[in-house]
């Protein structure tokens, strides 16, 4: 019951494949009550690399990873003040 009542809502977020060479699906479930997001790029030097709103109409986005340069690369997504951990991806 306790869990219940500290529930935040929910933001989940993942990709494939990882790693990756040229394109990547980055799959996101946003909060009921969120319109829509951004989804954050960073490279490993912890500079922006991109920045790409997302909404509830769908549930992923297809990004082409082949410009980027081989390395080790963050990604968050935030919406209505709440984000989720930030995750790795590989592109090689």
């Amino acid at each position: 019951v306790l869990s219940m009542l500290n529930k935040k809502p929910e933001l989940n977020l993942d990709i494939f494949p990882n790693p990756a060479s040229e394109k990547v699906n980055i799959f996101y479930a946003l909060p009921e009550n969120a319109d829509e997001g951004v989804l954050h790029i960073i490279d490993n030097n912890g500079r922006l690399i991109n920045l790409f709103i997302v909404d509830n109409h769908t549930n992923y986005l297809s990004l082409d990873v082949e410009p980027y340069q081989n390395g080790i690369y963050q990604y968050f997504i935030e919406s209505n003040g709440i984000s989720t951990p930030s995750k790795k991806i590989v592109v090689q």
